[in-house]
């Protein structure tokens, strides 16, 4: 409101400084819309630690590779196969990318779920879980850093869990996403996964 009176009394210099403002947001707010860019100007992309991208770009690739290893087991099996996140973010991106997770999201069966701890840990522990899939198998995903061992609740909630390794996600050329997943066989009932993992009242 200052400035629009001083502009009003006729100050030039509140026109030039509305510019330099604008120009010197309007460069950097672009690129972060759009990261691409850079390689346009550069004719290089930028490297992928430094991408502010990152996090958002390059999961359908992912998450569809963890949808074909979930289909593979089940073929080999022969038994119902569903999906497992080990974090709320990925669970949420298999529940979009995937057909099927989409198609099923509402229902009281989805084929994506979120690690069950039996605690209010995020939005996916209003959502139904799986406790009723006993006896079924489960391919469990998170993005890594590194190569960890079969989660300490999968192996509580499983008869057998099995490394299935890591996978580099790229994104136009680069390793956006390491991703690691384990085949976990036989879902136990939940009064035999322990007190951390079990069934209980939420309050």
């Amino acid at each position: 409101i200052h400035f629009e009176e001083q502009l009003r009394n006729g100050a030039g210099k509140v026109r030039k400084w509305f510019w330099a403002g604008f120009l010197l947001g309007l460069i950097p707010t672009v690129l972060l819309h759009d990261t691409n860019l850079v390689a346009k100007i550069s004719g290089s992309y930028l490297p992928a630690k430094v991408d502010p991208l990152r996090r958002v770009r390059g999961w359908a690739p992912a998450v569809l590779a963890v949808e074909a290893k979930r289909q593979e087991l089940e073929e080999q099996t022969g038994t119902e196969t569903f999906l497992i996140g080990g974090h709320y973010g990925v669970t949420g991106l298999m529940s979009f990318y995937i057909p099927e997770a989409r198609d099923t999201a509402s229902g009281d069966e989805p084929l994506v779920y979120f690690q069950h701890t039996g605690h209010l840990d995020n939005q996916f522990s209003f959502w139904p879980t799986y406790t009723n899939r006993v006896g079924q198998n489960a391919i469990w995903m998170r993005r890594t850093k590194s190569p960890m061992t079969a989660p300490q609740i999968m192996l509580d909630q499983f008869e057998e869990v099995i490394d299935l390794g890591i996978s580099t996600n790229y994104y136009r050329g680069r390793a956006f996403h390491l991703i690691q997943m384990f085949d976990c066989r036989g879902l136990k009932a939940p009064s035999d996964w322990g007190q951390e993992t079990g069934e209980k009242d939420v309050k």
